[in-house]
């Protein structure tokens, strides 16, 4: 569960998104209700992880600084 990220789209059962405190409550109540595929959501969660982001950033920056050159 997330609030709207603009370069995701929803996949469910993997990935729901909320924007408000009903929805999310309402999404982590759906994913509860279901059996846990633990291993495909993690696989989908991976990429978005806070280090993996922060580093795909730092390599955008330093790409266009050596760019600047």
């Amino acid at each position: 569960m997330t609030t709207p990220v603009l370069d995701l789209e929803p996949d469910p059962p993997h990935l729901q998104f909320a924007s408000d405190p009903a929805g999310l409550t309402a999404a982590v109540h759906r994913a509860l209700d279901r059996p846990a595929p633990r291993d495909a959501r993690r696989a989908l969660a991976r990429p978005y992880d806070w280090g993996a982001l922060a580093a795909r950033m730092v390599g955008e920056i330093e790409n266009r600084v050596a760019a600047l050159s």
